[in-house]
């Protein structure tokens, strides 16, 4: 493969920039740290006025910041507490739920168990009944056989022995 002709001259000064950048870093990195934490330990006046220490001695901001952190860790305690306390709520509703859902599956099983009994009997009544209608139908052909042969006509139509 052959590279771009361009892209070999733009690397010689991206070369040259990450070398000078490295010798800062290095040689100068030391120096610079500590007018950094001097600029941030001095407040101007309207920052101290924003952060409502304008007046203070560094006494009265050191006591102002314990009283906020005992407040935050005041704070902290109840919130934990709150989720201690939550969390124990939810685990006695989940058990509640566990055990209304257990309830209701008992119940379905029941239900279940009483409606196979029921189809069975309504089954077993049904082929009663069949065996039974079958039986009457037997005697009600047995009792109209011994009639001489005229079994489906009925009585009474006027027809004589002869005329069938």
């Amino acid at each position: 493969m052959r590279s771009n002709g361009l892209l070999k001259w733009l690397m010689v000064p991206v070369a040259l920039l990450v070398l000078f950048v490295a010798i800062r870093l290095f040689s100068g990195g030391s120096s610079a740290a500590p007018p950094a934490a001097d600029a941030g330990a001095k407040l101007t006046p309207a920052e101290m006025k924003a952060l409502g220490i304008e007046g203070d001695t560094p006494r009265d901001t050191v006591a102002t910041l314990v009283a906020q952190v005992k407040q935050l860790r005041t704070e902290l305690q109840t919130a934990l507490s709150d989720n201690k306390s939550q969390r124990e709520e939810n685990q006695r509703l989940r058990q509640r739920e566990n055990s209304i859902d257990q309830r209701i599956n008992s119940a379905l099983d029941s239900e279940r168990t009483n409606l196979r009994r029921d189809q069975e009997q309504a089954a077993s009544a049904r082929q009663q009944t069949e065996g039974l209608l079958a039986d009457l139908q037997r005697r009600l052909d047995s009792i109209g056989g011994r009639g001489g042969g005229h079994a489906d006509l009925p009585v009474g139509l006027g027809l004589r022995d002869g005329d069938e």
